[in-house]
């Protein structure tokens, strides 16, 4: 009794999402339905396509993400399986100093206007504008096709048993109606992921918009510390340096005539120069040029030390390269010490012995006995 109330729950819920993804699969076919209907009830002007076939055209493409949008929201709510999107994010609109607006393509002089067009250039430009377009062909005669097959049945098994000589095709009906049910819905998911999922294009150009975006930040960034060093160094260190400068002048001219006035000049100069020092110092503290940056990553690298250093670490570079090569002459040096023999590298008693006669060595082709 379980597993047949269990199928009877399947394929009610099944015949109800077929329904609906019937009813969201035909809503293009609807509009070009209702304009072959208003072509053929203006039939007598041969220019009355027209008019239809325009508005058609507006409709699908006006319906194209929404129908996409609700059939990736189905997916995801029956199946669990998450579509991403991939459409392109509009930038936000700035405003000039010179009162327009720029949206990333052009200028307008109202924040309106730049939406506006902004809109309708990453529209037109957005690849999955045309991946839309093509999901909203495809999906009537895929997965429109196989989800109307419950309520043909149904609407084939009502005709059928309200007619008592159709009674067979009314319970053929019926039949196929319940049996294809619970799985007639079901070819919306893999459809939706093989032609909604965002192509490689599209998901390049995300991530090229995402880095352009950084990088405009960044810069803005960047600006705003250059602005803010600028103001620091007029108010304050700049300030401060002019006054040391015409308090030194004029030191040095009431030297002779008035000492006092000119140590006590020379006294807030000197106390002028510590504080201007004094907000140098706070002023660079946490900048990071990228001269002394290149510096540093020299320095960690080992180059830009010391001769000693360098030498050391060159060293310790060489290290294992000349204990691979010294490793053998001493395990030979090792052996001939353990037998009583004479090792390779000892030169001998004799060698270099004052009066001993050295020889020469020959060139080639030279015959023994003659000099060169």
């Amino acid at each position: 009794m379980k597993p047949l109330v269990s199928w009877v729950t399947s394929a009610c819920v099944g015949f109800a999402r077929a329904c609906v993804v019937v009813a969201v699969a035909v809503l293009v076919p609807a509009v070009w339905a209702a304009a072959v209907g208003l072509w053929i009830w203006w039939g007598g002007n041969p220019w009355s396509w027209i008019g239809p076939f325009v508005w058609a055209s507006i409709g699908t493409v006006a319906l194209s993400r929404p129908v996409c949008r609700m059939v990736r929201s189905l997916v995801a709510k029956w199946t669990g399986t998450v579509i991403p999107a991939g459409y392109r994010e509009a930038t936000p609109v700035t405003q000039m100093s010179t009162g327009y607006w720029w949206n990333g393509f052009s200028y307008t002089r109202t924040s309106k206007d730049a939406r506006r067009e902004q809109r309708m250039r990453l529209w037109w430009s957005d690849p999955a504008t045309w991946r839309d377009l093509r999901f909203t062909a495809i999906v009537p005669i895929t997965i429109g096709v196989i989800a109307a097959i419950p309520p043909a049945g149904a609407v084939a098994a009502v005709l059928g048993l309200v007619q008592s000589e159709s009674a067979q095709v009314g319970v053929a009906g019926l039949v196929v109606a319940i049996a294809s049910a619970p799985y007639a819905w079901r070819s919306a998911e893999p459809v939706a992921v093989r032609f909604l999922r965002p192509s490689s294009a599209m998901a390049l150009a995300e991530r090229v918009d995402e880095l352009t975006a950084q990088r405009a930040d960044t810069t803005i960034a960047q600006a705003a510390e250059i602005r803010r060093i600028e103001r620091d160094l007029h108010d304050g260190a700049q300030a401060r340096l002019v006054m040391l400068g015409l308090s030194l002048a004029t030191a040095e001219k009431l030297m002779e005539t008035d000492p006092d006035q000119a140590k006590a000049l020379m006294r807030e100069a000197r106390v002028g120069a510590a504080t201007s020092l004094t907000e140098l110092r706070e002023l660079v503290h946490g900048i990071n040029p990228p001269v002394l940056g290149a510096r540093r990553r020299r320095t960690h690298s080992g180059h830009g030390q010391p001769a000693g250093n360098q030498r050391q670490r060159r060293r310790r570079s060489a290290a294992p390269g000349t204990a691979d090569r010294v490793r053998p002459v001493l395990r030979n040096r090792r052996t001939a010490d353990q037998r009583g023999q004479a090792r390779p590298c000892d030169p001998g008693p004799d060698r270099h012995r004052p009066g001993r006669h050295r020889h020469r060595r020959r060139s080639r082709g030279q015959r023994p006995g003659r000099g060169r």
